[in-house]
């Protein structure tokens, strides 16, 4: 889950559609905490989580949160 926020589509992936194995990255580092924080209370020892970005290639990385709401606002 690239992206993954706090986990919720993570969590509901998992549930709904029995994956053995997930990999969760979030690259902004209070929601990745959150992320950490569920992750521990649902005692799932079937997510790795990372606390980093994904891209294309080697490029100049540009990173802004002005306090992302999620669906693109």
């Amino acid at each position: 889950d690239i992206g993954a926020n706090i986990g919720s589509f993570s969590w509901l992936s998992l549930v709904m559609f029995n994956i053995d194995n997930l990999v969760c990255i979030e690259p902004d580092w209070e929601l990745y905490t959150l992320l950490q924080q569920n992750i521990k209370m649902e005692k799932s020892e079937n997510i790795i989580y990372y606390n980093a970005a994904c891209g294309i290639g080697i490029e100049d990385l540009y990173y802004r949160n002005d306090y992302n709401v999620g669906g693109g606002r």
